[in-house]
This record gives structure tokens, sequence and C-alpha cells, in this order.
């Protein structure tokens, strides 16, 4: 799964109906930033959204975005009453997060999250994306992906976003291995 998602040029990443983020491409932890893939603690969608303080900042419109993803998890409880895991997520926003506990009370249901998102975002500034989701044939797991309208100043964005995106991992990628990493080819190349 992980190699289609990489393959994709737009951010994308797999997520199940806790919100858990099973899988995700270099421009998806670009976009969303501090939100990882599993095994790292830090993938859970919820728990990042309404327990990450920059969660607030990279979102223009974050009140909708977290109303959208407690509907989310409350239509995931009704169909999933015995899911301890997603009962003990439930709790501990409820107990962490004002808002959380303030919407979960008012039993608003919603099945997945589609449409435009506004962010700003600390690299790259602001840009509007499309998401589409697709459940997958396993009919536990999401595929989300994010698009931008062609010619516009987010796919421009964007395009910027991918670049910093590769020099970050080939940083990263130098500074495990020891070879230093040299964004210039070499003269013979």
């Amino acid at each position: 799964m992980r190699l289609m998602l990489d393959s994709f040029t737009t951010p994308a990443m797999i997520i199940d109906s806790r919100g858990d983020v099973h899988a995700m491409n270099r421009m998806g932890r670009a976009l969303l930033v501090g939100l990882e893939p599993m095994p790292s603690a830090a993938a859970s969608h919820p728990r990042w959204l309404f327990l990450q303080p920059s969660t607030r900042e990279l979102f223009t419109d974050w009140e909708m975005n977290a109303r959208v993803s407690v509907g989310v998890l409350r239509e995931a409880a009704g169909r999933y009453p015995r899911d301890r895991k997603l009962h003990a997520l439930i709790g501990e926003l409820s107990v962490a997060s004002p808002e959380f506990r303030t919407w979960w009370a008012e039993h608003d249901v919603d099945a997945r999250c589609r449409g435009p998102k506004r962010f700003r975002h600390p690299v790259v500034g602001e840009l509007t994306m499309q998401v589409e989701a697709l459940r997958l044939q396993d009919g536990e797991r999401w595929l989300y992906a994010y698009a931008a309208e062609p010619g516009s100043h987010s796919a421009e964005a964007l395009r910027l976003l991918g670049t910093w995106a590769a020099t970050q991992d080939a940083e990263k990628t130098a500074a495990q291995t020891g070879v230093p990493h040299s964004p210039l080819p070499a003269p013979n190349e």
C-alpha cells in the first residue's frame, strides 16, 4: 500500500474508522505536519487534530474540520459498539478536549469528510485542497487524497511543498547513512 501511495504526486493517506493512519505518502506527511503513519505514536488523526495545538494554526477552518472528525467518530461508535480502542479514544478526547466533549454531546453523525480544506501551512503559506475519500475494498479503511486546482496558487504551493519534502527526506537519509546530501548533481553526471 505504501508503494502505491508514494507514487501519488498529491498528499494521500489510508485511515480507518478510529482515525488511525495506516499509511501516508511523503506529500501527506508534508501537508499534515506532525501526523505520522502507524506504528508511530502520532498515528491518530483525531488525537492529532484535537491534542496537537499546531493543527489550529494549520487548518484555516479548524472548527469545521474538528466537528466533522467528531461526527465521523460518532458514526464509527454506532457501527462498532464493542470496539474498545475506539471507545478509549473517545474517552481520552472527551477528558482532554473541551471542544470534543461539547461537540460529542451534540450527537452529530458524519460518514466521511470531503470537499475543500483550507490550510495555513508553515512552509508554503495559504493553500486550498480538494479532499476525496474512497472506501477501500475491506470496508474498514479509507483512502484520502488531496488535490489542488490545476494552475492555481495552491497548485504552485503544493509543488513547492513537494520539493521541500523531497529535500527534507534526502537530508534525513544523508544524516542516517553518513553520505552528504548534495542538491546539485556531481560534475560528471
